[in-house]
């Protein structure tokens, strides 16, 4: 046996390759990995491979990694994934990295089909893609067709409409549009919140037989185990919340989970093979110790990691609230110049302007009017010069006499830039504040030295304040709302007999009033003992 193993790791973004001792464990790679991709909430994430009979299998990060991965070729093939999902999204990932490697697991397994999307989930979710690839919307610069090339929706959504690819993008881009100001790990954190909704997120499926001989499937989540028809992976029929569940162990293939509740009966069901409890095993006490984790006081590790990526999300957003100001101050000085400056302008052209009219009206009678063109007196261009700090540059075009003047202000825009940049400077100098803290509203405020500032800072703090506050009110509205109104646009051109099963399950779960969680409290409802013997009746 060699004494070092090529291993090639895939992520959703690129390829990692890597040399280690044959002997080393899957602890050993797995910390490589994650160093090299700047991963430190290491407890969700897992490295897995396909073995020889097609199945997918999570490596073992206490044994020796020769010993799990079996390959016929000179480099093994493994992947870097999603293990083990957080409750809530929003509440439980700290680090930038970790919400983009989260966004982009969900994103491939939504378009891959693994987790269902109904339509309009789809176009809103995609929208958020688009912002965290592309940033701002500028109608400028993309321009219809920008679209064209990139995979945003699952096959069975495009399958369902009668819809062009320009209509889609047509759509996207409308919802799209809205996003704006959103910066990458905004964007990514906000389409895991909405995908944290769909009832197949977080939930690893495996193929169980209970004592009757039912097929069934048993999905393993964050909130604990549940068990689905298997021709419906959307609505479990039973749950078993992880408070429930003192022990689990299996022998064989035979897999038993023993509830906290002594007066009843073992929950206990059969896997196709002992690969699959193994697996079982694995993700159970993994999100176990999960559930236990985020109810407990926090490490001094995750401590640290809390107050860097507080630290470091903090300082993006206050430079991205000094560029706007900075922005709004270009503007508002710009205008105060243009404006008066067009003004005068216009005033001096006002006489010129009706005595060509005039000659134009003579002309009709066939009056020789060629030196009857009055000439703009260059005084009055130098005084607006010397008024506003700008260069003029005169231009006459011959052919056309509407055309006579042509002005670029150049040194006015520098006027601008400095004046700018000297309001930033006096900002810096009085010690400017920015604190950043949370509210109910999750609102950033600034706190400044009111004394020491010019009422247009203020101006332009308060507006940055208030333009926070109606950016949070918009992307408070109602999802379901969004969702609703989506639906009712898109009713009238759907193809229903395109729709698949789970289509047909989600859109009769919207008629019933039903959604992921009403349809979780539902199934844990009554004992223990009774959810089981429901089990075994299956």
């Amino acid at each position: 046996m060699p004494t070092h193993l090529t291993v090639k790791v895939r992520t959703c973004e690129t390829d990692l390759h890597f040399q280690i001792y044959s002997k080393a464990s899957g602890s050993s790679l797995y910390d490589i990995v994650c160093k090299t991709l700047d991963i430190q909430e290491v407890w969700y994430f897992g490295l897995y491979f396909i073995d020889t009979k097609g199945f997918i299998s999570w490596l073992d990060h206490d044994r020796v990694i020769g010993n799990q991965v079996i390959s016929n070729s000179s480099e093994l093939e493994m992947y870097f994934g999603v293990k083990f999902y957080p409750e809530d999204v929003a509440e439980d990932l700290i680090q930038e990295q970790t919400v983009h490697y989260f966004y982009l697991e969900v994103n491939r397994l939504i378009l891959t089909g693994e987790i269902y999307c109904p339509p309009e989930a789809a176009i809103l979710l995609s929208s958020y893609s688009v912002q965290s690839k592309y940033g701002d919307y500028d109608n400028l610069i993309y321009k219809p067709g920008f679209l064209r090339k990139e995979n945003l929706l699952p096959e069975h959504v495009k399958l369902q409409f009668q819809m062009s690819q320009d209509m889609w993008e047509d759509r996207i881009v409308a919802w799209y549009a809205q996003r704006m100001g959103l910066l990458r790990y905004e964007a990514e954190l906000e389409f895991l919140k909405i995908a944290q909704d769909l009832e197949m997120y977080g939930v690893s499926y495996f193929e169980i037989k209970n004592k009757r001989g039912t097929l069934l499937w048993l999905g393993v989540d964050s909130l604990g185990i549940s068990v689905y028809d298997y021709l419906d992976k959307l609505t479990p029929k039973i749950a078993f919340p992880w408070s429930e569940i003192r022990n689990i162990s299996f022998n064989d293939k035979k897999f038993v989970i023993k509830p906290i509740d002594r007066k009843s009966p073992d929950f206990s069901f059969f896997a196709p093979r002992v690969g699959v409890n193994r697996q079982i095993l694995q993700l159970c006490i993994g999100n176990h110790n999960h559930f236990l984790r985020i109810r407990t006081i926090d490490s001094l590790e995750v401590q640290r990691i809390k107050i860097n990526a507080k630290e470091k999300l903090s300082k993006r957003q206050n430079e991205k609230r000094r560029l706007r100001i900075d922005q709004d101050a270009r503007d508002l000085l710009c205008d105060s110049i243009m404006k008066p400056l067009h003004t005068e302008l216009t005033d001096i052209m006002k006489p010129h302007e009706m005595h060509r009219v005039h000659q134009l009206e003579l002309a009709k009678t066939g009056f020789n009017y060629t030196h009857a063109v009055p000439i703009i007196d260059g005084n009055d261009f130098q005084i607006l010069m010397d008024k506003y700090g700008g260069s003029i540059q005169q231009t006459q075009d011959n052919d056309s006499p509407r055309d006579i003047i042509e002005c670029e202000f150049v040194s006015s825009i520098q006027d601008v830039n400095a004046e700018t940049s000297h309001i930033f400077r006096h900002m810096d100098q009085n010690s400017v504040r920015v604190e950043k803290f949370h509210d109910s509203s999750n609102l950033t405020i600034s706190k400044v030295d009111t004394d020491t500032l010019k009422d247009f800072e203020i101006a332009q703090l308060k507006l940055e304040i208030q333009r926070d506050t109606n950016i949070y009110i918009a992307r408070s509205t109602n999802f379901q709302e969004q969702m609703s109104l989506l639906r009712q646009q898109m009713e009238s051109i759907m193809i229903r007999d395109m729709m698949s099963t789970c289509d047909l399950k989600h859109e009769e779960k919207i008629i019933n009033g039903e959604n992921k969680y009403s349809t979780m409290n539902k199934v844990k409802e009554g004992t223990t003992k009774n959810r089981i013997a429901f089990f075994e009746e299956l």
